[in-house]
């Protein structure tokens, strides 16, 4: 083995990052975001290991922050998968939000099991017994769109002013809510990590293309990171870059070409 590549839950990255030294070998993260990757392991514990091509939770908590301060909102809560994603998430969204508009309140903290959650009545059900006018939420996949249904069923929606959910425009999610999508009277704001027309290069056009004549759908975040992974596996490869004291670390991203015009 010469590169590890993967990792989805932020959890786990954080126990295999610590033992790439001992292996000697590339960790290559494609999706795991908690910050405390790059703060705590490569930065503060010095471990040149590590790879991401992915974003930590920076534009998660933080950007979606920047946004809520200018809605006339003022009492927020928040359902959130239970483990390091969601509870860095909502932290960096608590923190930043406060910090720009003193006078917010965030009046119900919600924590579902993830995976594996298939009922939120509970969670919704909690938020809905507060005077909550706002809902930050980092669910993803299969569990925000169950989310969003229930709580379209559940009325949760029509007491709520605007809904926040990063990873809400995964394509996978786009599928899945389609015109279901909330629509709420301050707005249902949604990002992803990779959005299949951005950037308008040649290269990112022809992946596209490619991958919707073979699979019929638009590309996603784990196409991209593949694609990503497959290049800089082959290019490091030919440069003989097996293990991490053979690779040149001022290198990096020089040899690669990623479809979204990084690298």
């Amino acid at each position: 083995m010469d590169f590890l590549i993967g990792v989805d839950s932020s959890g786990n990255a954080m126990r295999i990052g610590p033992i790439m030294p001992e292996l000697n070998r590339i960790l290559i993260i494609v999706h795991a975001a908690t910050h405390r990757v790059t703060e705590e392991l490569v930065y503060r514990q010095g471990i040149k290991h590590i790879f991401r091509v992915s974003v930590p939770v920076y534009q998660d908590g933080i950007l979606a922050a920047w946004i809520a301060k200018d809605l006339p909102i003022r009492k927020w809560a928040g359902i959130n998968p239970d483990y390091e994603y969601g509870r860095d998430s909502w932290e960096f969204f608590k923190t930043t939000l406060k910090a720009l508009r003193p006078d917010v309140e965030f009046v119900s903290e919600q924590w579902n099991p993830s995976p594996g959650t298939t009922d939120f009545s509970k969670w919704i059900s909690a938020v809905m017994a507060t005077d909550a006018e706002g809902l930050f939420t980092v669910n993803w996949a299969v569990e925000a769109i169950t989310l969003h249904k229930q709580a379209a069923e559940l009325g949760l929606y029509k007491k709520l002013k605007a809904v926040f959910n990063p990873m809400g425009y995964s394509m996978d999610v786009a599928y899945g809510l389609g015109k279901d999508y909330p629509r709420l009277e301050y707005g249902t704001w949604v990002s992803g990590r990779y959005m299949w027309f951005y950037p308008p290069t040649e290269i990112n056009k022809r992946f596209v293309d490619a991958l919707h004549t073979k699979m019929g759908k638009a590309s996603s975040i784990f196409c991209r990171d593949n694609v990503y992974c497959y290049i800089y596996d082959k290019d490091s490869h030919r440069e003989g870059w097996h293990s991490r004291s053979r690779y040149p670390y001022k290198d990096y991203g020089k040899h690669g070409c990623d479809i979204t015009g990084w690298g």
